[in-house]
């Protein structure tokens, strides 16, 4: 089958962060090259001529000149610009927007734009059993029937990397926005407590909470925001 997959920003490889979205669809793109799909990626911001479209319009043109067999959308937001175009769209459920929307102030138009995106899936993948469980009322408010299972479970995973040369010091890098249900902070402070037993190694953490306040609530000299 020829596959779009539309997502945000930059995929792997960059030298730049790389954010949970463009990696969602890096990682369902090679899983599907594997079993022979033929994969082309459209990415809004991602700085690749090729694939790089930054309004509606330009991405329903890239899409109808690439005339895919169906188009996977990891972004709720592009889904209603993607229905009016004859091509079946699966919609990837990977992030809680909903419960995200709620912190980060764009509750209401997240609602809107989730329902719409709902009722125009023929198909859903979610990370984790839990949150199969968690989309399946919702999945009903937009009238998506449940009499055949509409999800399918896709986990998130990683790739096989080439060995680093090892640094002169250990060094340990993570990321993410931080939300109440997803805090790092406890478990960066009980590494930091180790590593400061051992008197070795430091955390570098790129990322930050959805309201811009990106001030850790503690200070450490092994700890540092990319």
């Amino acid at each position: 089958m020829n596959i779009i997959i539309v997502h945000h920003h930059q995929r792997p490889p960059s030298l730049r962060p790389i954010r949970g979205g463009a990696l969602r669809a890096h990682h369902i793109g090679v899983g599907l090259q594997h079993y022979g799909h033929n994969i082309s990626y459209l990415g809004k911001d991602s700085g690749s001529p090729s694939e790089c479209w930054n309004t509606p319009r330009e991405l329903r043109a890239l899409c109808s000149a690439l005339d895919p067999d169906i188009i996977i959308a990891t972004q709720l937001e592009d889904v209603d610009s993607l229905s009016t175009l004859p091509y079946p769209i699966i919609v990837d459920l990977y992030a809680q927007r909903l419960m995200e929307s709620s912190f980060d102030g764009t509750r209401d138009a997240t609602v809107l734009s989730t329902l719409k995106a709902l009722s125009c899936g023929v198909l859903f993948l979610v990370s984790n059993p839990r949150q199969r469980w968690s989309w399946l009322s919702t999945l009903v408010l937009a009238g998506v029937s449940l009499q055949h299972d509409p999800i399918l479970v896709i986990p998130l995973c990683t790739e096989d990397q080439p060995a680093p040369s090892p640094p002169e010091e250990l060094t340990l890098i993570g990321g993410g926005v931080w939300w109440p249900w997803q805090d790092p902070w406890p478990s960066l402070k009980r590494a930091l407590e180790h590593l400061s037993k051992r008197q070795t190694g430091k955390i570098t953490w790129y990322g930050g909470p959805p309201n811009g306040e990106a001030n850790p609530p503690f200070s450490h000299p092994r700890f540092r925001l990319g």
